[in-house]
């Protein structure tokens, strides 16, 4: 009959009832793979793990994800499992060549979705990123601490941990910089470059100068440039010729808590954290200006923090907020149209 040979790991139990010559059917069981026991250990035992998520650090022999949603075929070739991924409508294909030392946890026929695992082993955060995008990494990352705490009856509200996640994932890294300022593959605050993004929106780029006073490549505002090309359309000259500005586009990063506290934008927070005098060299070098907007700085520098007594009038970029009862909002408005008709008598009678 038909011959066909299944790889088994080393490690594997095999059934002793199977030896050579004996009749198995389809589904029997021929050998099982034994799992680690869980071993009781006190909290010390996971912040290794706990560290290396904060860090974002990529574990070793990670497992493989699925990438789109579909339909698992695996075919043996060699040392090598070939699973191949088909999307439902047939339009996509995944395929992934995996070595047989891994184990596999997918069968042929099985339905996956992106993001489930392959084989066995740790997950990559970075690959959860690229896969499934930012909020499935943050919700991994909390629920992957939590489980390290909570297994040792140690509750933490996720607040706390969603405040460093945030931090790990405020930066995002130049795919295309556009005509912005910045340049491809640089690792900046996702608040900068949407800043620079909406600074260039109504700008545009000289592509031909013609008769007027700018230069081929300068940004400048479209209604400035209209207004020039009116007058100079009035003079019969060439008016300028531009293209509307294009903004930077870019791909979010996942930082650990090291990298993501030496390269804030306050050098003076960066500097108090490690690698002094290289942060210090850096912001020399790059004049730097540190605006004392954070909690660390202002704490460095003997401020009051910019929250609560100590926030400050001139960030402009908050405002106060009056929250009241429908009921009580009439009031103080009927209140004010009867000082208004006060003093409008007033003034008359004078």
């Amino acid at each position: 009959g038909e011959e066909h040979y299944q790889p088994i790991p080393a490690r594997a139990l095999v059934n002793p009832e199977i030896s050579n010559g004996v009749y198995i059917k389809a589904g029997d069981v021929i050998a099982k793979i034994p799992r680690e026991q869980a071993k009781i250990r006190d909290i010390t035992g996971g912040l290794p793990k706990v560290v290396n998520l904060f860090e974002a650090r990529t574990p070793n022999d990670p497992a493989e994800l699925a990438e789109i949603d579909g339909v698992v075929s695996v075919k043996t070739e060699k040392n090598y499992y070939i699973v191949k991924i088909t999307s439902d409508d047939g339009q996509f294909e995944k395929t992934y060549q995996i070595p047989q030392t891994k184990h596999l946890i997918v069968e042929d026929g099985d339905r996956v979705y992106a993001g489930d695992r392959l084989t066995d082993g740790p997950i990559d955060p970075h690959k959860v990123l690229s896969i499934k995008g930012i909020n499935a990494v943050q919700q991994y990352l909390v629920n992957e601490i939590q489980d390290v705490y909570r297994n040792e009856g140690v509750e933490i509200n996720d607040k706390h941990i969603e405040v460093i996640v945030r931090q790990m994932m405020r930066k995002v890294k130049i795919t295309n910089s556009g005509d912005t300022k910045f340049l491809e593959r640089d690792i900046v605050d996702k608040d900068l470059v949407d800043e620079e993004n909406n600074r260039i929106r109504n700008m545009v780029v000289i592509t031909n100068k013609g008769d007027s006073k700018y230069k081929v490549g300068q940004i400048k505002l479209k209604t400035e440039v209209d207004k020039e090309n009116d007058i100079l359309r009035k003079k019969r000259k060439r008016p300028a010729e531009y293209r509307p500005a294009k903004g930077a586009e870019f791909e979010p990063v996942l930082l650990g808590i090291t990298n993501a506290a030496l390269t804030t934008e306050s050098w003076i927070s960066a500097a108090s954290f490690q690698e002094t005098t290289r942060v210090l060299t850096d912001a020399a070098i790059d004049a730097k200006v540190d605006n004392l907007r954070g909690l660390k700085e202002n704490v460095v520098v003997g401020q009051l923090i910019p929250a609560g007594t100590g926030f400050r009038n001139e960030q402009k970029d908050y405002r106060d907020v009056r929250v009241m009862l429908k009921e009580t909002a009439k009031e103080i408005e009927k209140a004010e149209e009867e000082k208004e008709k006060v003093a409008e008598k007033k003034a008359a009678s004078l």
